[in-house]
């Protein structure tokens, strides 16, 4: 009769530690987590109103980034407009100084 006693006191604290393991589930799942989200929520708002600032100032220093990338295009296109001018008024000064040889050298010739 002993044994068939603890046997019953053995499935009961087995019953018993998983219902107390099911009810702390339960209390998880019905308290834990709404607290969770609130407190993600909060936690949220909080972050926003410190990052607001920092997300403002960012999006100042991109579009300073971008005006002054503007300027640099505008800066490197003039670049390359004065270098073909550069280049064209070149081959105008070579031009002329290949016909002022030429007339120099039949100016050479008659005075010979």
């Amino acid at each position: 009769m002993t044994t068939k006693s603890s046997q019953n006191t053995m499935q009961q604290k087995k019953t018993l530690s998983f219902q107390t393991l099911v009810d702390v589930i339960k209390a998880v799942k019905d308290y834990a987590i709404p607290f969770a989200g609130i407190v993600f929520t909060f936690l949220n708002i909080y972050l926003a109103n410190k990052l607001n600032p920092v997300l403002s100032s960012i999006k100042d220093i991109v579009h300073r980034v971008e005006a002054v990338e503007t300027k640099v295009n505008t800066f490197e296109a003039k670049c390359l407009e004065l270098k073909q001018e550069q280049v064209e008024i070149k081959k105008d000064i070579y031009d002329e100084l290949k016909y002022l040889r030429g007339r120099v050298d039949n100016i050479y010739q008659i005075v010979r």
